[in-house]
């Protein structure tokens, strides 16, 4: 099974090129080159538009996805907004503490997706995650979020923006010994890390990538990157791809 995961988005208005990128561009790009990869589905990771969450362009977003003709499956990030995720994409559907989480069952595997779009999660899905975890205690555990559920060495990331609730994540995690992969975002890096059985592994930008080691905020490249993951039994293995950003004409 082959899934294409991308994230940070930051898709703006039409005509609207922050830090004169042209962030449409740079989203269709990666769908029209991915095609050849024949994925099984899509995961998007979150921060979905450039500020704050927009219908203009998560229906925008919705009949370029919808053209795939893949299953595509979306978790909201700090820049999106719950409810209007569900008005268009009505599929995902909000919990009582308007949320965003789900478990979905994909070439013989139960795969998680949580929401940590308010930078932190409810005690509901806590209890929720806790309770999925611990029915798939004898199975590699593959959970897609936005942010990355600890400190991943880059400085004004893991000082600024780092996710509020991520020890008590954590623990929930180690709560079950069996191993467990986390794809996500918002870091706008590419980089990965383990503590225990927990492996991190965060996904670049569509936007722009972050300088992972200096302290205040430095940007450090505009290409813009995806995930290719690959599962078979018990194997998982991913890599990331990189293209030239789009810069406004």
């Amino acid at each position: 099974m082959l899934v294409l995961f991308i994230t940070d988005l930051h898709t703006s208005l039409k005509d609207e090129y922050p830090h004169d990128i042209d962030l449409r561009q740079n989203f269709l790009d990666v769908l029209r080159v991915t095609k050849r990869y024949n994925y099984d589905f899509l995961v998007l990771g979150g921060d979905l538009c450039f500020k704050d969450g927009d219908s203009q362009i998560y229906r925008w977003q919705k009949s370029h996805l919808d053209r795939t003709n893949k299953p595509y499956f979306i978790i909201p990030g700090n820049h999106d907004d719950q409810g209007l995720l569900n008005e268009i994409f009505p599929e995902f559907i909000l919990t009582g503490d308007d949320e965003i989480y789900y478990k979905q069952s994909l070439g013989g595997k139960t795969m998680l997706f949580l929401d940590t779009a308010r930078g932190r999660t409810s005690v509901k899905q806590q209890d929720w995650l806790r309770e999925e975890l611990d029915q798939l205690r004898n199975q590699r555990v593959t959970l897609f979020m936005h942010h990355p559920p600890m400190l991943m060495q880059v400085p004004h990331m893991d000082k600024n923006y780092a996710l509020q609730d991520r020890n008590e994540l954590m623990a929930i995690l180690k709560e079950t010994a069996n191993p467990k992969d986390v794809f996500c975002g918002h870091y706008h890096v590419c980089k990965s890390g383990m503590e225990d059985q927990i492996s991190v592994h965060i996904t670049p930008s569509l936007f722009f990538q972050i300088d992972q080691y200096e302290k205040e905020f430095a940007v450090d490249h505009l290409n813009i990157g995806y995930r290719l993951i690959r599962i078979e039994n018990h194997n998982v293995l991913s890599g990331v791809h990189y293209l030239t950003g789009n810069r406004k004409a």
